[in-house]
């Protein structure tokens, strides 16, 4: 969801004009809003974020919106003892964007945005390993093949 959200993001920051000019900015403000929503959400302290909501065997035998569910939903958590660099980092790295996105168009907001991806890059920093080490749920779906490195990479670059 964060690498979804973040090249949303990237997308309006390089092609606000076109955007503006198709009257599809505020779909896409309103579009990135919910998944940024969601990580600041799933930052609880320094040493938890929420990295998975639901089962992933569950969730992929359902063909339905997951809002009329009334299945089960585990929430995973990562933490220090547990890390998800991947799943921190991508999540900074979209705050980050969004930071960008909304700086001009609704500083408060931006500014919660900005706070939450600076946490989530520290937590992500601080405590490294790979989120399907750490719910093992996530690793038949979306194991990480290719380490953490890239999203810490692209969560710097855009706190940058």
């Amino acid at each position: 969801m964060s690498a979804s959200a973040t090249m949303l993001i990237l997308g309006g920051m390089y092609y606000e004009t076109e955007y503006k000019t198709a009257q599809l900015w505020d779909r896409l403000l309103d579009t990135v809003k919910w998944p940024l929503d969601y990580f600041m959400k799933s930052y609880i302290n320094d040493k938890l974020v929420y990295g998975q909501c639901g089962n992933g065997d569950i969730d992929h035998a359902a063909w339905g919106r997951p809002e009329d569910s009334t299945t089960a939903r585990p929430c995973y958590a990562l933490t220090d003892t547990k890390p998800g660099t991947e799943v921190a980092a991508g999540m900074a790295a979209a705050l980050a964007g969004g930071y960008l996105l909304f700086r001009t168009e609704n500083p408060a907001y931006a500014g919660q945005l900005l706070d939450k991806a600076k946490k989530l890059y520290t937590f992500g920093e601080t405590y490294q390993g790979s989120y399907n080490e750490s719910i093992p749920d996530a690793a038949k779906f979306y194991k990480s093949y290719s380490g953490y490195h890239d999203e810490l990479t692209e969560a710097a670059a855009l706190l940058y």
